[in-house]
């Protein structure tokens, strides 16, 4: 594991500096007439460090191992409700329900066309 304890001590060390001379300007603005800032004013309390461990990562022997145990596990459920060798559903394109084809031809004579009043030209003949 990385060592960060001096660099902890030295941005430390820097903060209390920089905290240090924040107040001589604060006193200094307070000897001149003016105002220091109220929140500036008080020395900051130190701040903790908090170590957040790093986040864990799964092998992947052991994700296979997971996974082989639910499928087990599975098993066993099936195994003990008296069904073990119960088949494995798997997806597959829908079966037609009945054997006509989908696409089916009109007969000519249910095709009829009745010519409309807006298509009739003024001699009695269809606008072309």
């Amino acid at each position: 594991m990385i060592c960060l304890e001096k660099s902890i001590n030295a941005l430390l060390a820097e903060r209390e500096t920089l905290v240090n001379q924040i107040a001589a300007i604060d006193s200094a603005l307070v000897i001149l007439g003016g105002s220091a800032p109220i929140e500036m004013s008080k020395p900051m309390p130190p701040v903790e460090v908090t170590r957040v461990r790093p986040k864990r990562v799964l092998s992947d022997a052991h994700k296979a191992a997971l996974v082989e145990g639910r499928r087990k596990a599975r098993l066993d459920k099936r195994i003990a409700a008296g069904r073990p060798d119960e088949p494995v559903e798997i997806p597959a394109l829908a079966a037609r329900v009945n054997e006509t084809p989908r696409l089916v031809k009109r007969n000519r004579s249910e095709l009829t066309i009745e010519p409309d009043a807006d298509s009739v030209g003024a001699f009695g003949q269809l606008a072309h």
